[in-house]
């Protein structure tokens, strides 16, 4: 028996590779920077940075670990993978009001993502 993991048995599509360093990039960073924001929101005792401290600890994490298991192939990642890429296309919307050119972009991004998430051969890769 092969108790390799699912990603040597089933070549792990080019894209997902990047998306995976992207997201363990990202996510290092925004976790980072959460940590760095609640460094100074305890500093300065404001409240509004403890929960921005919060959020980008809690995104960070996530993000690491969508990262994680894009490289591993892990089924539930596929689909913590999709919820993840459309709370970011809902976000966008909202920067569109904001920012119609960056709001736009990051839509884009994120359509791309979900679709390419959705292609035979990439969904195959985590759930078959």
């Amino acid at each position: 028996t092969d108790s390799s993991s699912m990603s040597s048995s089933k070549p792990r599509p080019i894209l997902v590779t990047i998306l995976g360093l992207l997201h363990i990039l990202l996510g290092a960073l925004a976790f980072i920077g959460g940590l760095l924001a609640l460094v100074g929101s305890s500093i300065e005792g404001l409240d509004v940075g403890g929960i921005l401290a919060s959020v980008g600890l809690i995104t960070g994490l996530i993000s690491l670990l969508i990262g994680i298991g894009f490289m591993k192939g892990w089924n539930i990642i596929w689909y913590i993978g999709v919820i993840f890429a459309v709370i970011s296309a809902l976000l966008s919307l909202v920067t569109i009001l904001g920012s119609p050119l960056s709001g736009l972009f990051s839509l884009l991004i994120e359509v791309i993502i979900l679709w390419y998430l959705f292609r035979p051969k990439v969904k195959g890769f985590f759930l078959d």
